[in-house]
């Protein structure tokens, strides 16, 4: 076989290894790197093996270790109190005042309810 062809199934391996183990919660890098050296073997483990058991936002229970919404509150498999993991946004926010609603700090108007805000 060609250098070429070789090279270009490499690729494509890294892609879909890639693309799988980021959908099953993996290191899509390191699985594409893996896919890209070694491609039918690390395909096969890969598209057969389980996945990491915690999807994106999610996160385990500390109490009984189910997954979770990151926001939860209460676990709704064990029925435990859990304090909600905050996700970033990018930029700072604080609550209204007047509503709750969550807002940019630097905003002036609150877009939930329309009413002034000072700093």
């Amino acid at each position: 076989m060609s250098l070429e062809i070789l090279l270009l199934i490499g690729i494509v391996a890294g892609a879909i290894g890639y693309r799988v183990a980021n959908g099953k919660g993996r290191d899509g890098l390191v699985w594409g790197m893996l896919c890209f050296f070694i491609p039918i073997l690390v395909l096969l483990l890969l598209i057969l093996g389980p996945g990491s058991g915690v999807p994106p936002g999610y996160r385990r229970c500390p109490h009984c270790a189910e997954p979770i919404h990151k926001a939860a509150n209460v676990c709704r498999h064990c029925r435990g109190e859990v304090t909600p993991v905050q996700q970033s946004t990018g930029h700072a926010t604080r609550p209204c005042p007047h509503c709750g609603a969550d807002m940019d700090n630097d905003a002036r108007v609150c877009t939930s309810c329309g009413k002034s805000v000072s700093f």
